[in-house]
């Protein structure tokens, strides 16, 4: 038996094998992103079924110490993140300041087709023109997190300008000396269609984060229409709501 560890046929084996795993993974034996031992491989060192395998799997994906990807196993899930809803941030600053190792890929710039203005035409304010698509993948420690979809106004960006684009797009906006002032968002749990799940390492149709809405300038104009998907293994968004406390004025003071 690996480490001396054994699984008794003279107890419950799906309990033992259950504390088993869930001991190596608390201990940082198997860290996360590490893959635990396959139907195979449970079988050969510690006598275990598959059933006992799957069941012990389900439960340990339902207090989220595991997760499945199909077609390559079962691995360790790492900590959520916790990504603020009140205001603005950029991504990047945000991964480092949490100390994690954030990159992004641009996957494509072009000219928006017909069906890309019917997918973002339910969120209002149509662009005069039928302005530019990026899609990018944003990483954290080198697994993808966010895909991103974004319909650029083009009276704002050019595609030579998209292109070189940093990781920020905050800081890209700052740069271009367009102020974003602010957004209308929508948060939902979608199935992840075909070109989503590619892109987040998912299966088809499982369920992933969307966020989408349209961001303006002071005056009104619209910025950009976008949809970002994100991995929901590594995300889980909180907001905070506060008290309004109501001013006390004096009749003739203005507060």
């Amino acid at each position: 038996m690996a480490g001396g560890e054994r699984i008794l046929q003279t107890e419950p084996v799906t309990g033992q094998y259950y504390a088993l795993l869930a001991r190596k993974i608390s201990s940082g034996e198997y860290p996360p992103g590490a893959k635990i031992p396959s139907e195979r491989e449970a079988a050969k060192v510690y006598g275990v079924s598959h059933i006992t395998v799957n069941k012990v799997v389900k439960q340990l994906e339902a207090v989220g110490l595991v997760r499945l990807e199909r077609g390559r196993g079962v691995f360790v899930a790492g900590p959520r993140k916790e990504y603020g809803l009140n205001g603005l941030q950029s991504f990047t600053e945000w991964c480092r300041r949490q100390g994690y190792a954030p990159a992004t890929a641009i996957l494509g710039v072009r000219k928006a087709a017909a069906a890309d203005l019917e997918a973002f035409a339910a969120y209002g304010d149509p662009l005069p023109d039928r302005g530019l698509i990026l899609e990018r993948l944003r990483t954290i420690n080198g697994r993808p997190a966010v895909f991103e979809r974004r319909l650029l106004n083009p009276a704002l960006f050019t595609a030579a300008t998209v292109r070189a684009m940093g990781d920020s797009y905050t800081v890209f906006l700052q740069d271009q000396g367009i102020a974003w002032a602010d957004s209308d968002r929508r948060l939902r749990l979608v199935a992840a269609l075909a070109a989503v799940a590619h892109r987040l390492e998912v299966p088809s149709g499982a369920k992933v984060i969307e966020i989408a809405g349209i961001s303006r300038t002071g005056a009104g104009v619209v910025i950009d229409h976008d949809q970002l998907f994100y991995h929901p293994d590594y995300f889980e968004f909180v907001y905070s709501l506060h008290e309004k406390v109501p001013t006390t004025t004096t009749p003739g003071v203005k507060p």
